[in-house]
């Protein structure tokens, strides 16, 4: 990206701290042959100082001081109101992009795709757990799968976006990205076409441990419930209805997920315990998701912030 000139991609990236805590990210951003082409935009909770050698290589930086990172779609909102680039993407700190993924999303978006996904490689295979958790989580995007456009949600945190969609909706951006499938079943109903760039793909570093696998999808499952059933203004005896539906649900969910758990023993051999440890993580979503319904989300994005921003806390040796 020659000097002064708009950078075809902008890559959010969230840090609870320092820069050293998105060390591993940003040196997968940097190793992207098109890294000149890109923008970089690092939320913190305060001021980043100096010029870190792990900033540089970029066509350009930006730092976001928001103060206490309080919920993580508030951080990634504000990441994506100031982007520049015609592409905005949001890269986890627990998440690697692959040699050609930024080269690949600006393909992409040169088609009229709302919203660009890509697949995602285990980063961390050895524990059944982490298998359970990323199927539980990213099935239909586990890797290997073939690109095309897609017609459900798309795996959430591995999207990117044509910046216009997300303008149009910035002052909603905070509320649509804490449950990120409201954002793609709206921009379906605009019109907008979602795609699964199978040939672009992140090492994704798994929840390994028992106890953060259970809490994760309790909580995922409770913010879930309470975000849609206020953001679709549901009757009080229709939540009721969903709430007690909930047993069912993990049965439904892993009936859909087999086809996504043959593809992953196809490539990397059977795990034994797979299918109990997926269906008790789907039970305790499902059972969050009830509570949501009932309750409202609570304080549920607050517990999982850990969980998102410090991966490291909750991998298994």
């Amino acid at each position: 990206m020659s000097g002064g000139s708009q950078p075809e991609l902008s890559v959010v990236t969230v840090t609870p701290d320092g820069l050293e805590a998105i060390e591993r990210t940003l040196a997968a951003l940097r190793a992207q042959e098109v890294s000149d082409r890109m923008e970089v935009v690092v939320v913190a909770p305060g001021e980043l100082q100096g010029d870190a050698e792990s900033l540089r290589g970029f066509g350009a930086t930006q730092r976001v001081a928001i103060g206490e990172i309080k919920t993580l779609g508030r951080a990634i909102a504000a990441g994506m109101r100031v982007a520049t680039g015609p592409v905005v993407a949001y890269a986890e700190e627990h998440s690697y992009p692959e040699p050609g993924w930024a080269a690949a999303l600006i393909e992409r978006h040169r088609e009229p795709w709302a919203a660009v996904a890509w697949s995602l490689e285990n980063a961390n295979p050895e524990r059944v757990t982490s298998w359970a958790h990323l199927l539980g989580d990213f099935g239909p995007a586990v890797a290997p799968v073939p690109a095309g456009e897609f017609e459900g949600p798309l795996p959430w945190h591995h999207v990117s976006y044509k910046r216009e969609e997300l303008l149009a909706r910035r002052d909603r951006l905070e509320e649509l990205l804490e449950t990120e499938v409201l954002l793609h079943r709206e921009l379906v109903a605009g019109g907008g076409r979602l795609y699964l760039e199978g040939g672009a793909a992140s090492r994704h570093v798994n929840v390994s441990r028992l106890s953060s696998h259970l809490r994760s999808h309790y909580h995922g499952g409770r913010g879930f419930g309470g975000d849609r059933w206020r953001f679709d203004g549901w009757s009080p005896g229709r939540r009721l209805a969903y709430a007690l539906a909930f047993p069912l649900v993990p049965l439904v969910r892993l009936r859909r997920l087999l086809p996504d758990i043959r593809r992953a023993r196809a490539r990397s051999g059977r795990r034994p315990g797979l299918i109990p440890l997926l269906a008790l993580g789907l039970t305790c979503d499902a059972f969050g998701e009830a509570v949501g319904y009932l309750r409202g989300p609570g304080r549920s994005r607050q517990h999982r912030l850990s969980i998102e921003l410090e991966r490291r806390r909750h991998v298994g040796p």
